[in-house]
């Protein structure tokens, strides 16, 4: 028994001597064919091996083989994400995956899908859970508090890396946070817009980027009265939303406000750079405190809205297409209109959209109010709407996130002289 056991382990031994031996650049050609998973388990074969797999220059040939081996790719991974308001939420749920009652990939089942590593960063309270702002190409955006934002981190909750932000140069009661990261490398932008109650033809961005480490401010002037937050909260309930590189906030006069994070020379022209961009005109909004949503499906800006008066109650789904920031805005095309009475079952009561299929521009999420709390699916084709799970009366609409798996984990800058917080 004991000679075979030593015969099995010289013969391993040779094998992990002969992959070793392999020269470099056949060694990347195999190891780019292979699953995610068992490139990541191929690290801990030798060091060579996990300097190759951890180079970005190794990321780089894994997209160009998969643009080769694969030229129609399949529809990413993804799931919805949210979360409870900090002072609701019992100390064991950080991350939820909404839609567990339908097929979801292993990543988000797994009890490793989580920022329990991030537990107590930055707060006094270490039970206290991480606010999720935004997510972007793999990668979340938290903060430590709900309001008073004066700390940011990035990570990866597959990886486990973090990194943390320089603090802020100013201190916002409220706040809106865009946030956009570049697929491969991993750079990223922050951008934000601070609260103040009135209008202003004059909005105050305030960038961080991963590559200058820096905070800087960039003064915008419009033609029009632009107006982002009422009464502390944000119009719409939604975060800000990236598409194409370019970040987007609704604001209260129907209208969308655009920063487009390629163009990053701070005295750029702000004309491209900045834009306003009409919502549809016939949308017939009765109330525009909360009833708009913006998101992206197939890497197309999307605009829903839902009419919720006595007389009107209906759904509407556009999509902006010749979207080119520096030519122009492009026009809205108006893709779904249907009336909540021709839904099967009938939607009764109030509607709240909550989220884009990320995938399919014939479905979209929204709550049931208020007699039946719950996430709903509707699709718009087939007028058909299915309840999903129920929801408790404190989630919060506007920290719904379409959570999109990337075809490799997004590695996270490290922003410090510190290095990169790896659990």
């Amino acid at each position: 028994m004991e000679l075979c056991t030593i015969k099995r382990q010289r013969i391993r031994r040779r094998r992990v001597s002969f992959l070793s031996d392999l020269p470099e650049s056949l060694l990347l050609e195999i190891l780019c064919r292979l699953p995610v998973k068992s490139i990541f388990r191929f690290k801990s074969v030798a060091k060579s091996w996990l300097s190759l797999i951890s180079d970005p220059l190794f990321h780089k040939s894994y997209f160009r083989c998969l643009r080769i081996t694969r030229p129609r790719p399949t529809r990413p991974a993804w799931a919805l994400l949210y979360r409870y308001p900090d002072d609701q939420s019992p100390e064991d749920l950080w991350l939820h995956v909404l839609l567990k009652r339908q097929r979801v990939h292993p990543v988000f089942e797994s009890p490793n899908f989580t920022l329990r590593f991030l537990s107590g960063v930055g707060r006094e309270d270490r039970k206290a859970p991480t606010i999720v702002l935004a997510v972007s190409n793999g990668l979340i955006l938290s903060a430590a508090t709900q309001d008073w934002h004066d700390c940011y981190y990035v990570c990866n909750p597959l990886t486990k890396q973090w990194s943390a932000l320089p603090k802020p140069p100013r201190i916002h009661k409220w706040v809106s946070v865009g946030f956009m990261v570049e697929p491969i490398e991993g750079n990223f932008q922050v951008v934000r817009i601070g609260g103040y109650q009135g209008s202003s033809k004059v909005v105050n961005f305030e960038i961080f980027s991963s590559k200058t480490r820096q905070w800087k401010d960039k003064m915008v002037s419009f033609d029009l009265l632009v107006r982002l937050f009422i009464g502390g909260h944000i119009i719409n309930y939604h975060q800000a939303v990236p598409c194409k590189k370019i970040i987007h906030w609704i604001e209260y006069n129907n209208k969308i406000i655009t920063y487009d994070t390629s163009q990053t020379d701070i005295g750029s022209d702000d004309t491209i750079q900045c834009r306003l961009i009409d919502l549809p005109s016939d949308q017939m909004i009765e109330d525009k405190m909360i009833r708009g949503m913006i998101g992206v499906c197939q890497d197309h800006l999307h605009y829903c809205h839902a009419a919720n008066s006595s007389q009107n109650q209906n759904v509407g789904v556009w999509e902006l297409r010749n979207y080119n920031n520096e030519v122009g805005e492009g026009n809205w095309i108006l893709l779904y209109r249907i009336r909540f009475d021709e839904v099967n079952p009938s939607v009764s009561g109030l509607a709240q959209p909550l989220a884009f299929h990320p995938h399919s521009p014939d479905t979209i999420y929204l709550i049931r109010l208020p007699n039946m709390l719950r996430l709903a699916s509707l699709n718009l084709r087939t007028r058909v709407c299915r309840d999903l799970v129920p929801l408790k009366d404190v989630l919060a609409w506007w920290t719904v996130f379409a959570f999109v798996l990337p075809p490799w984990p997004t590695p996270v800058p490290q922003i410090s002289s510190a290095p990169v917080g790896l659990q």
